[in-house]
Formats: structure tokens, sequence, C-alpha cells
């Protein structure tokens, strides 16, 4: 009876595999081409070139994205007279372990650089939402080498099945590449009202030492390990009009112990809301100060 149950199941697993395989062939086929740059996708691993070198690469959450967004790259590379690349990820898809598998993916297509800039934020240390349990990959298309990445990070069952589930979704078979427009929606005031809307969003399981524990040691591991190879580092807290975020004393206090790298708090280096197009996001004009104000930054 048990070896007749387990045969089925078997079979049952079996002809679902062939399903799933089928159906990304077709997928394949069907999903939308256009050339994948920093510029036309959110999906930066697709984005990712071979053997390729870099004046500096930039890592983070949707802060970061925004130097790539809206015309931005060409602008920022304009500025800076710099070539780069943008690993970072948004739309909440920016945690560390997301932005670690970036790298590593990066770095298997044989790419190179001397210099990561990294844009820092607090609340990515302090939930497996944004880590572990982030679903990251679903606007990326099917490739067996990043579902082996995925496999191999410890990203969790439910992430890399959602990454297959989601090649069937219209918001992926139907996704075109982002606008170029400058991005010229501005903020006319501080709303304080939605900062603690934010915070809620942004702090899913609250300030837990354990988390930022745990994932401090993976960052300081991945910091290291970039200064092993020679690729000096730079860590950035971006701009944002929400105040002093919670846990952010906690994490300078922890980016301070870090040997070699160069540290800045910008957190509130911008107040003016025009420069801003929500509470935490750069317009086009935003990016453009920025760069101009901080030199420093892409030398």
């Amino acid at each position: 009876m048990m070896k007749k149950t387990l045969t089925r199941i078997g079979i049952f697993l079996i002809i679902n595999l062939m399903l799933l395989f089928i159906g990304l062939i077709i997928v394949k086929i069907i999903e939308p081409k256009f050339e994948r740059t920093n510029w036309t996708t959110e999906a930066s691993f697709s984005a990712v070139q071979e053997n390729r070198n870099y004046d500096f690469v930039i890592m983070g959450t949707s802060h970061a994205r925004e130097f790539s967004r809206s015309g931005n790259h060409q602008l920022v590379s304009k500025m800076t007279k710099h070539s780069f690349f943008n690993l970072s990820k948004g739309l909440g898809h920016g945690g560390l372990l997301p932005n670690l598998m970036a790298w590593k993916h990066f770095t298997l297509r044989g790419n190179h650089t001397k210099r990561v800039i990294y844009f820092v934020d607090p609340w990515v240390f302090f939930s497996k939402k944004w880590n572990e349990e982030n679903y990251c990959l679903e606007d990326e298309p099917f490739s067996p080498s990043v579902l082996k990445l995925a496999l191999s990070s410890g990203l969790s069952a439910g992430s890399i099945i959602n990454y297959l589930k989601s090649k069937f979704k219209p918001s992926y078979l139907f996704a075109r590449p982002i606008s170029s427009q400058p991005n010229l929606k501005y903020l006319q005031k501080v709303d304080t009202s939605l900062i603690s809307k934010q915070n809620k969003a942004n702090y899913l399981d609250g300030l837990k030492r354990e988390n930022f524990e745990k994932y401090a040691a993976l960052f300081k591991k991945f910091i290291e390990d970039l200064q092993s190879q020679g690729i000096s580092v730079t860590l950035v807290l971006p701009p944002t009009l929400l105040g002093i975020e919670p846990g952010r004393n906690q994490l300078v206090n922890f980016l301070e112990t870090i040997n070699g790298v160069e540290f800045y708090d910008h957190s509130q280096s911008i107040s003016d809301p025009h420069l801003f197009y929500d509470l935490h996001h750069l317009n086009t004009r935003g990016i453009g100060e920025y760069v101009k104000a901080n030199p420093e930054l892409f030398d």
C-alpha cells in the first residue's frame, strides 16, 4: 500500500514538473522582448551583461534605484564621467540578501569593478520580509542560473515558488520598459502624518535585536569579502524626509565599527521637498542636485 502511494506521489510530481517546464518554455517564447538595461527595467539581474568593467557599482534599495530610473542613469554617468552598474532593486525587493545575490550574479558573469557604493537603509536589517522571504525575483525572467543562485543563497521556499509562479502573471507577461523621461513630480510640503505610516510599512517585525545582529553580521562579512578582493567600499545613508528613522542610530553605530570603509550619513542632508516625489525618493532634479553636492562619492 505504501509503495503504491509513493509511486503515485512520484508520478504526480514528475507530471507537474514536466508541465512547469513546458509552461516556462512557452513563457520564454511569449514574454516581452526589449533590451534589458539598468534604465529600461527594474529587473536588475536580467540587465547584467558579461565580462564588463565598471568604474563603480551601486547597491541598495529603491533609494539607490533612483540613480537609474527616469533617465537618471545617463544623467549620473554624464555628471560623474564614470561608467557604473546599478545592482539595487526597488519596489521592496532591495533587502540585504537580494543585493548579495545580485552581486554574486554580477561576478559569476565575469564582471568587475574597483568600487561599491552601498546606500544602506535601517529597515532592511530588521525583517525576513526584506531578506529570505523577499519576492525579489518576481520581475526577473526565468533563468536556470538565477534559480540555482536562489537555491544556494538561502532564499525561502515561498520566494522561490513565487519566482516560478510569477512568470505566468499578466504583470510579468505584459511588462514594458520603464520610462526614460525625467521624473518631474515633486512635493509641495512634508506631510508628517505619513511618516508613521511609512515606518509601519518598513518595520514589519519591529526592532528585534536578534534580527539586526543576524543581518549586520551578514552585511559585515560581505563588506570584508569585497575588501579582500581589493574593492573599496562606500556606505551611505540615503537622503529622505522621514527624519530620524527607527533603528537609525543602531545602524550608524554598527557601520562606524566597520574598518576601511568610507561612511556618509546623508539621511537628513536634503530638506527641500521639491527635490522629492514622495517622502523618501528623490526626483530627477533631486538626483542631479545630490550628485552635484557630493562629488566625493563618485570620484
